[in-house]
């Protein structure tokens, strides 16, 4: 299964298309521009999620992801860096929202330092993953007992250099909520950087609906 078949299963068709057709940037984004997420959504999930859900907050800057296939993702990072915001479109149709929150980011010292946090004897990349009591079931791979993280690179328009890139290597986890078209995710992600800065970052995510952004 190729990582965009592995991205809709696990993401694109989590939550039912907006049915909002992308012109530019998706719902409208565009950097200084105040994202604003329903208060109420925060009170309907208490108790159902540990995601958390900022304020109002300008968009800082948004990376695109091309899967290919007329599919992208688009990251939306904010003021407050402990949230980001990831839209999926396929040919112009915003498929699915998630909003993250960063748990962790942590700097690579050494490729020892890397294998031990995300190597092939680490629990990144293992079919189950606990955290906080809650266990999330691995979405890519279907390898045995340890699946290959997948890679893709992300850009920064306009400048599009090889400096605003990051390359990615990540797993996906996620859980049901038992609310139709909402599920918890958790991501896992070695990010490298074009002066070769690598770092492993993790994210605890839940599905929106574009009328969840306000």
């Amino acid at each position: 299964m190729s990582l965009l078949q592995r991205i809709r299963s696990a993401l694109g068709f989590s939550a039912m298309p907006t049915g909002q057709l992308v012109v530019g940037y998706p719902l409208d984004l565009r950097e200084g521009l105040p994202l604003t997420i329903d208060p109420q959504l925060a009170s309907a999930m208490t108790g159902l999620t540990l995601v958390t859900f900022p304020g109002a907050q300008p968009i800082e800057n948004i990376g695109v992801i091309d899967l290919g296939a007329g599919a992208q993702l688009y990251r939306v990072y904010l003021a407050d860096e402990d949230y980001w915001l990831q839209v999926h479109t396929e040919h112009g149709q915003v498929e699915s929202i998630v909003l993250f929150n960063y748990l962790s980011w942590l700097p690579m010292e050494s490729q020892d330092h890397l294998l031990q946090t995300a190597g092939p004897a680490s629990p990144i990349g293992r079919p189950t993953y606990l955290l906080d009591g809650v266990t999330f079931s691995r979405d890519w791979g279907t390898a045995g007992n340890q699946a290959e993280l997948q890679s893709f690179t992300e850009r920064f328009p306009p400048a599009n250099h090889e400096r605003d890139q990051v390359q990615h290597r990540a797993m996906l986890y996620s859980r049901d909520l038992g609310i139709p078209g909402r599920r918890e995710f958790l991501l896992f992600s070695v990010e490298e950087n074009a002066l070769g800065e690598v770092s492993v970052s993790t994210s605890r995510g839940l599905t929106l609906f574009a009328h969840d952004l306000i």
